[in-house]
C-alpha cells in the first residue's frame, strides 16, 4: 500500500475539552484514536505529490495566514461518501470562514481538489455503519449544549501508511500582525 498525504490542523484547545473529545472519540472511533490526535482535515489523502512538494506547496499557500479562533457548539452525521461509515463530527459554528478562506488558500497550489467529498469542517469523533446508531449519537451530543473554543496557528503535513500516521512537518502561520 502507497503512503498517502494529508494536511491536517491540530486544533488547541483546553485539557478537559481535549479529554472530552478523546473520550468520544475512543467510545465511537477506536481505529482513529490509535491513529492519529484530534484534527482538521484541510487536505484529503493523496498519493499524487512528493513529500517536499507538499510541504513547499502548504507554506507558500499561508504565507501570511494568522491564527484564528474557533467554536464547536454541534454534531452532525455525515453519510458515506464512497465508503460504508457515517461520520459523526462536531463542527464550528465561529470560525467557519476561516477553515473554508485555509482550505481554498492550500488548494491553491497543489491542484488535488477532491469534489467528490464536500468540504465540511470538522473534528470527527465517530463513525458507524447504521446510519440510524449515527443519528442517536448526534442528537445525544446535541442535548449536551457542549461549548468548545480552540485556536488553529499550525498545519501539520502527515503520512498515512496503512493503519499508522505520522508527523513530517508542522508549517506554522504568520504571527506578526497584518499590514
Amino acid at each position: 500500500m502507497n503512503s498517502r498525504h494529508l494536511i491536517v490542523a491540530f486544533p488547541k484547545v483546553s485539557q478537559r475539552n481535549f479529554g472530552w473529545i478523546q473520550t468520544l472519540r475512543k467510545k465511537y472511533d477506536a481505529l482513529s484514536f490509535n491513529a492519529i490526535k484530534p484534527h482538521f482535515t484541510l487536505f484529503s489523502p493523496s498519493d499524487e505529490f512528493s513529500r517536499k512538494d507538499l510541504v513547499d506547496a502548504t507554506t507558500k499557500s499561508i504565507e501570511g495566514f494568522m491564527s484564528f479562533n474557533f467554536m464547536l457548539r454541534s454534531a452532525i452525521l455525515m453519510p458515506p461518501t464512497g465508503g460504508d461509515h457515517s461520520y459523526i463530527f462536531l463542527v464550528p459554528d465561529e470560525g467557519l470562514s476561516s477553515f473554508v478562506k485555509l482550505r481554498d488558500q492550500i488548494y491553491a497550489g497543489p491542484k488535488s481538489l477532491r469534489l467528490d467529498i464536500p468540504f465540511v469542517p470538522h473534528l470527527t469523533v465517530g463513525s458507524t455503519r447504521n446510519l440510524q446508531d449515527g443519528n442517536q449519537i448526534i442528537h445525544e451530543l446535541n442535548r449536551q449544549s457542549f461549548e468548545i473554543p480552540g485556536s488553529i496557528d499550525s498545519l501539520s503535513l502527515v503520512v498515512e501508511d496503512g493503519d499508522r500516521i505520522i508527523l513530517v512537518e508542522e508549517v506554522p502561520f504568520y504571527t506578526g500582525t497584518k499590514a
